[in-house]
């Protein structure tokens, strides 16, 4: 566990490469952190394309987010948080212990954008493939809720693929623990299964530092004594 967090964190894939840069298609991008193509340049550059998608398409609502209990998709979400919450996405994530299946949260999105024109939602489910459970995946549900099509991917794509080129500077992001803080508790619920997973903490390196909070899990400086109740619940369909 701990030689696949800090190669999510310290190993640099090569866009050069072509095994190593983002391949996102109708099912998303999915990869290892340890043959590098799936690290935190990947989440970084994903998430930030993503938000210049929706931009673009005019999409302004809420943006639905679930993730499944394997490692790199707890380390994957924390790093999107970053991005999304920068760049003024209104993050919702489910309230209970449990991964959606897709066709859940694509409910979820239908069912908020049901009776409007504008301020649509639309989704990202962070999960492994079924066939590999210990890679890491990027999926995006666009507001109609069905799979992308190849001009959405396409463009998605070359964004990611532009941004992991130009490398992590060139993403707006801010450290996981501020943009945290504008959730609520629900949140811990798929951080705290992985009591084995370290998210770097404070003043400290992602190389060689990492921090805890009471539930040995989650960055310091997520609200783990908050009481405020969950923004959204995604409804099984």
């Amino acid at each position: 566990m701990s030689r696949l967090v800090a190669a999510y964190y310290t190993d640099k894939p090569d866009p050069a490469v072509a095994a190593q840069r983002v391949a996102f298609a109708r099912s998303g991008h999915n990869g290892s952190a340890l043959h590098r193509s799936f690290n935190e340049a990947h989440a970084l550059s994903l998430s930030q394309a993503i938000c210049d998608y929706r931009t673009r398409e005019g999409i302004y609502g809420p943006i639905f987010v679930d993730i499944d209990r394997n490692a790199l998709s707890v380390l994957a979400f924390a790093t999107a948080l970053e991005v999304l919450e920068t760049n003024g996405a209104e993050v919702r994530v489910t309230s209970n212990d449990e991964q959606l299946p897709m066709r859940t949260v694509s409910y979820a999105i239908l069912t908020y954008n049901r009776g409007r024109s504008d301020g649509l939602a639309d989704g990202i489910v962070v999960a492994a493939p079924h066939e590999r459970p210990e890679n890491g995946g990027f999926t995006y549900i666009p507001r109609h809720g069905g799979s992308p099509d190849i001009h959405a991917t396409r463009w998605i794509d070359t964004a990611a693929n532009e941004y992991l080129r130009w490398g992590p500077s060139s993403v707006r992001r801010r450290e996981y623990g501020e943009a945290a803080r504008g959730l609520d508790c629900a949140l811990r619920s798929p951080l705290r299964r992985h009591a084995a997973i370290e998210v770097p903490g404070p003043n400290k390196s992602r190389a060689s530092g990492f921090a805890h909070c009471r539930h040995g899990v989650v960055q310091h400086s997520l609200r783990c004594s908050c009481r405020k109740r969950a923004r959204f619940s995604f409804t099984r369909a």
